[in-house]
């Protein structure tokens, strides 16, 4: 497939010209890591953990990790952000502002 191909199906989140790879990679792996790094990981190894399983069991498996996922406390703090559209302030001790200012 091409780039173009990848991105229309779905396969990949953005396409970008050699010159600008850099700045399009730094801008995404800004994007994820604004999110509680905990929350990321946990929804990474889920994934991980459902791609080799049929789709029923898949869906049952992701839907029993999300269920006890949505108790952890980043979970919690990143809803109430959400609803009083304010940042959320993880407790991963990753003080974002100064990590991105690269």
């Amino acid at each position: 497939f091409s780039a173009e191909e990848a991105l229309a199906m779905g396969l990949v989140n953005a396409v970008a010209p050699l010159e600008k790879l850099d700045q399009v990679t730094r801008e995404l792996a800004h994007h994820i890591a604004r999110h509680s790094l905990e929350v990321v990981a946990l929804g990474k190894k889920m994934f991980y953990e459902q791609w080799p399983l049929d789709d029923w069991k898949a869906l049952t498996y992701a839907t029993e990790v999300i269920v006890r996922n949505s108790k952890l406390p980043e979970t919690v703090r990143g809803i109430q952000a959400f609803l009083d559209k304010k940042e959320p302030h993880w407790q991963d001790g990753i003080h974002r502002e100064e990590a991105f200012t690269s």
